[in-house]
């Protein structure tokens, strides 16, 4: 099903780059974790979790964006509300994306849902299920993914996702025009960084020469000669189309919501499923504004409950 959101910012807000761009430079870093938990991978590596909340009520499982973190200000927006209707928030940090490196050369990427696999697996066995799972970008991709994949699954009753890139090799040519090129360096220049670091300790899994880091300039690139050969892809097109939701939606059964921007500069309008693609559990809300994980209703934002927060918090704790 698709719906029409009711999501209606200011008229100075209503720009899909002020909304992709109040949050990295407004929202502070409000709510600390009350601690960290390791979850062990099958492979030998680990992912970190970061706790809020309660100790023991409905736990809300969170996956961030690409070099995400319980920092970044969309997992800052939506936590509140839960923690004060006394539900655990258990925010996963993919590889290398919490407070320490990664023990493998293996890094995550947006098709890593084996690995969210192995967080819900570790949750259950430890007596903590989790009841929703809310993923914002990278993270919801990898969501809807694993959703499709486990498509008769009973653990999670319900699911959102925010701003996803159905289609990556799309949005690796989308994130490259205009000014949302300016995103791109960004976010390639901390990978560049990251993996040039991880590198250097020869860590065990694939080994990839060192690339001439200069020429690599747009996410085509660093995706196939960093992201493919690390994560045993057959180069860019490979990754790009086995890690994209876009084929898994569907099979997706679990109550989805997934709340995307029509005005999103990370991608074009030629990423969204139509109507007939949407598995039976899905509810697609399509917002003419809103950026990339953005939906900011006013200024200043941390004034008064915003959109996006109190969505996720009405749509994951319907009975």
């Amino acid at each position: 099903m698709i719906i029409e959101s009711e999501f209606q910012p200011a008229k100075m807000l209503a720009n899909r780059h002020v909304q992709t761009l109040i949050g990295p430079l407004l929202v502070s870093v409000s709510q600390q974790p009350k601690n960290w938990s390791e979850i062990a991978l099958p492979d030998g590596d680990f992912m970190e979790i970061a706790w809020f909340g309660s100790d023991n009520g409905p736990l809300l499982l969170i996956l961030h964006g690409l070099e995400g973190s319980y920092r970044s200000h969309y997992i800052q927006r939506v936590i509140k509300p839960f923690i004060i209707a006394g539900w655990r928030i258990a925010v996963a940090h993919f590889r290398g994306c919490g407070r320490k490196i990664n023990a493998r050369s293996r890094s995550y990427h947006s098709g890593s849902s084996d690995d969210l696999t192995a967080a819900i697996e570790h949750l259950q066995q430890s007596r903590q299920l989790p009841t929703a799972i809310l993923g914002f970008s990278l993270g919801g991709n990898v969501l809807l993914k694993w959703l499709g994949e486990n498509p008769d699954q009973q653990v999670v009753k319900r699911a959102m996702a925010v701003s996803v890139p159905f289609k990556l090799d799309v949005c690796a040519t989308s994130i490259g025009r205009g000014f949302s090129r300016t995103y791109q360096k960004h976010l390639i220049g901390i990978l560049k960084k990251k993996t040039r670091e991880k590198l250097l300790l020869q860590l065990p899994g694939h080994q990839i020469d060192e690339p001439d880091w200069r020429s690599i300039n747009n996410f085509w690139q660093f995706d196939h000669l960093v992201t493919a050969p690390l994560n045993g892809f057959n180069g860019v097109n490979d990754y790009y189309q086995q890690a994209s939701s876009y084929q898994f939606l569907p099979m997706i059964k679990t109550p989805t919501l997934i709340l995307q921007a029509l005005d999103d500069p990370f991608m074009s309008p030629e990423v969204l499923p139509e109507e007939a693609q949407l598995g039976p559990g899905i509810t697609l809300e399509l917002s003419q504004f809103g950026g990339h994980v953005g939906f900011f209703d006013q200024l200043p934002p941390h004034k008064q409950p915003c959109f996006l927060g109190q969505k996720a918090f009405a749509f994951l704790t319907c009975q």
